[in-house]
Order: structure tokens, then sequence, then C-alpha cells
């Protein structure tokens, strides 16, 4: 429009900006935004922006081929699979195979660390009876402190 604010701020007090100056400014303001949009596609942040656009269109067209529907009925058909597992009990024996398993590990974990900590603290006695029955009893605390770290993250989904 070639007016300042001070200028178009009277004029919208006194009812005097018309559609017709609206429109005008309107038009400024487009082609100012269409000129800056141009220039920021040069800039890193722009180029960076396409790519990202182009990435997405290019995972939607993926998705829209098929692999969206096949995904989809997967985990259909994984979860009919699970509550079946649960209804005929076979998702708690596979648990409790899990856990033995877990265990297993555990303890052969701490039966390392206690002969580790026995040849190489065997000299002295107290203080390295100490380091090794802390070795040994920390790890199941390492263990239960990651397992319930995992099991609040899983309840927070």
């Amino acid at each position: 429009t070639g007016e300042n604010v001070t200028v178009l701020r009277k004029l919208t007090e006194q009812g005097k900006l018309g559609t017709d100056v609206i429109k005008k400014l309107m038009e400024e303001m487009g082609s100012r935004a269409i000129g800056a949009a141009a220039d920021n596609m040069e800039l890193y942040s722009g180029l960076l922006s396409n790519l990202i656009d182009r990435w997405t269109l290019f995972k939607k067209a993926i998705a829209d081929a098929g692999w969206s529907t096949y995904v989809r009925q997967l985990m259909k058909d994984f979860s009919e699979q699970w509550d079946k597992m649960v209804e005929d009990g076979r998702l708690a024996k596979f648990a409790k195979t899990i856990s033995d398993g877990f265990i297993s590990m555990a303890e052969a974990v701490r039966a390392s660390l206690s002969s580790i900590c026995h040849h190489r603290c065997n000299k002295s006695s107290k203080h390295q009876f100490n380091l090794t029955s802390r070795l040994t009893l920390f790890w199941p605390i390492v263990f239960l402190l990651v397992s319930s770290r995992e099991q609040r993250h899983d309840q927070s989904r």
C-alpha cells in the first residue's frame, strides 16, 4: 500500500481502510513472503526442509504401495496369536522359560564375579572378602533397577 503502520492504523480507526486497501496489503505481504521463502530455500535450513519433505512423501508412497496394509495385518495376526497363547497357557510357559534363562545368566555372572574376586583378592582377608561379597550382592540390585525401569517405560506407552 505504500503507507506506514501508523497511517494504516489511523485509517482503520477512522473506518477509511477499505477492501481495496486491505487487498493491496495482503498482496504485498504475499509477495514479500514468497520472496523470503525462495531466499530461505537456498539456505541450509531450507534445503534440509525440502529433503525432509521429500523423505516424508517417499515414506507415504511406500506405505500407500502396500507396506502399511501388510504391517497392520501382521500386527493383527500377532495380537490374535498373543491372545491364543494367553488362553492356552503357552505365554506363561514362554515367560517362565525366559525368566529361568535370565536367572541362569545372572547366576553365571555372579559366579564369575565371585570367582574373579576370590582369586584376585585371596591374599587379604577381611577387606577383599567384603569386596567379593559386595560385588556378588550388587548385581541383583542392578538387574532389578534395569528391569523396573523397563517396566515403567513399557507401562508409560
